[in-house]
């Protein structure tokens, strides 16, 4: 089999998706029955370095980033390439294509809260992605709360939806958790910065615990792309104690693998996520998650986190309180978390991934 790959999302900085796909193509490149597969990676700009299986090849197509090479521009190539089958990690795929396609549709946030979203933006996302859906013959998400949002949003027969829940890279092992003799105060959220994620409410938060603690740090990792904009910059410049806080508006693998291993807690007040890789990779690092009590949180971590009903400073603070300083709850998410993070494994996501792939091409 041929598999051309949009490799787009591993070009420039990768976040979630560039992370997704490149956990992929390290599970293929591990994965001995990859041997009778080529893969071709379509990109418009150089690559970061990642593990690839044996037999790809890196194929560079002029142009940049735009709607225009993505319905146009790849399809053609992947033609004139003759690839079996289209993988498009990345949300939408070319409506048209002479090869079947198989799209991952991480979340349907466009579709479910258009507020979040620029108008133009927004609803050039969702075009695309209900219609790469339906065009697709097999669209991938990673939860079973995502699959039943495409059921009842996108229209997609419930045959061509399949979940496949992402792997979670193991830098430190499964951790121990175990209770420290002098925890750590350095509280860390990870991820770019959108509205639903309520980053203001987890400063207003910070200062409350902060007052009360003053040996505590908070670190922030992500770009801020929120809409409505939510000033993060002025909100930090804002706070009594500015300097307590640290924004990295992008993290190497190596400088979070080293926020993780500083971290005393981790923070993800999601309110709506397909999946959410930071509180698993918080797992991974022993550090215990604190998150938004919402569906698809409860699906991924169970009982390995602590959880508030709102995202309520006051609540949010003494949240952070317990999950730094109360051996109990550490313990009681250390004992939950083994079973939770063997759900998450990238050998497994690859070969079910590929058996999909697989299935389409035939």
């Amino acid at each position: 089999m041929h598999l051309g790959i949009d490799a787009r999302e591993l070009a420039g900085r990768p976040t979630g998706v560039g992370r997704y796909l490149a956990g992929l193509l390290a599970g293929w490149a591990a994965d001995p029955s990859t041997s009778d597969c080529r893969f071709t990676l379509y990109t418009h700009a150089p690559l970061i370095a990642t593990t690839l299986p044996r037999g790809s090849r890196i194929h560079r197509i002029g142009g940049r980033n735009s709607l225009v090479w993505e319905q146009a521009v790849l399809p053609h190539a992947a033609w004139q390439d003759r690839v079996d089958v289209l993988f498009c990690p990345a949300y939408t795929t070319p409506l048209v294509a002479p090869m079947p396609r198989v799209v991952t549709v991480h979340d349907i946030s466009y579709v479910t809260h258009p507020e979040w979203f620029p108008p133009l933006h927004g609803r050039r996302r969702r075009w695309l992605t209900q219609l790469g859906s339906r065009a697709a013959r097999a669209v991938i998400t990673v939860s079973d709360f995502s699959r039943r949002e495409i059921l009842r949003d996108l229209r997609v027969p419930a045959e061509h939806v399949h979940v496949v829940r992402s792997g979670i890279d193991h830098p430190l092992g499964v951790a121990a958790l175990p209770p420290r003799e002098a925890p750590s105060e350095e509280i860390l959220y990870v991820g770019s910065i959108f509205n639903r994620r309520h980053v203001p409410a987890l400063l207003e938060a910070f200062a409350l615990l902060h007052a009360r603690r003053p040996q505590t740090r908070l670190h922030l990792v992500g770009e801020d792309r929120t809409f409505p904009p939510e000033q993060i910059a002025a909100r930090i410049a804002a706070l009594p104690h500015p300097s307590a806080v640290v924004w990295h508006r992008y993290a190497t693998d190596a400088v979070l693998a080293e926020r993780y291993a500083a971290a005393g807690c981790v923070v993800f007040l999601s309110s709506y996520e397909g999946m959410g890789l930071t509180p698993l990779e918080g797992l991974t690092a022993g550090v215990p998650p604190l998150l938004l009590e919402t569906p698809v949180a409860r699906e991924i971590c169970g009982d390995a986190a602590l959880y508030v009903t709102q995202a309520n400073p006051s609540e949010v603070a003494a949240a952070l309180d317990r999950l730094l300083h109360d051996d109990d709850v550490r313990r009681r998410i250390a004992t939950a978390t083994p079973d939770v993070l063997a759900r998450y494994r990238w050998a497994q996501a690859a070969s079910q991934t590929l058996a999909i792939l697989k299935s389409v091409a035939r």
